[in-house]
């Protein structure tokens, strides 16, 4: 537990893991994000370069040039192959039963790695209509839905997808996932309901900059999560928003 979550966080990690019908050893079995990351990304990183404060991949040293619309990602598990089959069981073949497990480790994650910032929301990464009718749910949604409930957090539908896209894990290199992605979203239903917020002061504090929290299952390449964060802060009352994202795998 202690790689897991700060000692201040046990009793509400210990609480969220109890209620998976899952043992000790299937849970320490799981392939956890190690403890040198990317300072970015949040990719695992070679321990040799855990002196580092601000620790780099290369992919994301390529955006310390220019602005990144991404203040930062973290991410629950490795992407592994025993990770890839639970993922495929849920998004592919529809096992919502598993939204469950995947929304305790959004959480453990979150506990892990955010809980020191102030969010006021979460949003999530929406599915295009068509791909929404060939799999009948959005599987970020459910999870998205439970970690509001786990962190107390509200979730609101800030984007909506308007652009189809082949799948990203059968485009080949990163240039053409980040040129697929380009203008894929737009403001969603709940970016309506932004304005009541503003209102009431609950997006705007003269303290800090508003942070939004962007859920997706699986981080690759960050095309899709920086498309999102882009679209967010194009939406006028979120253009001074902060947006860190959270991933399942990574």
């Amino acid at each position: 537990m202690n790689r897991l979550v700060s000692p201040r966080h046990y009793p509400q990690v210990f609480s969220l893991f109890n209620r998976l019908p899952l043992c000790v050893g299937c849970l320490a079995g799981l392939p956890f994000v190690g403890e040198t990351i990317c300072h970015r990304c949040g990719r695992n990183m070679s321990a040799a370069s855990s002196d580092d404060p601000l620790l780099f991949c290369t992919d994301c040293r390529s955006f310390l040039a220019e602005v990144d619309p991404l203040t930062a990602n973290r991410s629950a598990l490795r992407y592994d192959e025993q990770v890839k089959a639970v993922v495929a069981a849920y998004k592919y073949r529809g096992d919502e039963r598993l939204a469950e497990l995947f929304a305790v480790l959004a959480a453990s994650c979150y506990y892990r790695y955010y809980s020191g910032i102030s969010f006021r929301l979460i949003t999530y990464v929406p599915l295009h209509d068509k791909r929404l009718a060939e799999r009948g749910f959005n599987q970020v949604e459910l999870i998205a839905k439970g970690l509001g409930r786990m962190v107390g957090l509200p979730v609101l539908p800030l984007l909506r997808r308007i652009k189809y896209t082949e799948k990203l894990s059968i485009q080949s290199g990163r240039t053409a996932r980040f040129a697929s992605m380009q203008k894929a979203f737009a403001p969603g239903e709940g970016a309506s309901q932004s304005f009541r917020l503003r209102r009431s002061g609950w997006l705007s504090r003269k303290t800090d900059r508003p942070k939004v929290l962007l859920l997706d299952d699986i981080f690759t390449t960050g095309a899709t999560v920086r498309s999102c964060a882009s679209a967010i802060k194009a939406i006028p009352d979120f253009a001074d928003v902060e947006v860190y994202s959270l991933t399942l795998c990574r």
